[in-house]
């Protein structure tokens, strides 16, 4: 199957890699490499005598300079966000039971309380 592009937030990641069962994108549009961001997905099978898949999402945000001054240069890089979410399920996990937990998740992501955290890094009490 071939692998199509992820748009996020307005940002097209095109497919670059696969490699050992992690599928990467990058948003490379700037044409700066030190600016370009990624997004790894994975699932990992279990290993023998190991009762849980592990499926992983990794996205990297850089933040280079965008202008030349006597601090640095165009493309040097500041900085990067990142978030790594791994989903743990059982062998015996049914299809009902996973698509319960990513509506759950998917939701979660939608609160106020969750962009408070991490858009606003406003602790929840």
């Amino acid at each position: 199957m071939a692998l199509g592009n992820l748009t996020l937030n307005t940002k097209v990641y095109t497919p670059v890699s696969n490699i050992s069962g992690i599928t990467t994108w990058k948003y490379m549009a700037d044409g700066i490499p030190n600016g370009y961001s990624s997004v790894q997905l994975s699932v990992k099978e279990p290993a023998s005598g190991v009762k849980n898949y592990r499926a992983t999402s990794k996205m990297l945000v850089p933040v280079v300079k965008t202008d030349d001054s006597t601090c640095g240069c165009i493309g040097d890089f500041l900085r990067q966000i990142g978030y790594e979410v791994t989903m743990t399920a059982n062998v015996t996990s049914t299809a009902a039971e996973r698509t319960d937990a990513y509506l759950r998740f998917k939701d979660l992501v939608a609160t106020p309380e969750f962009i408070a955290v991490f858009r606003d890094l406003t602790p929840q009490y």
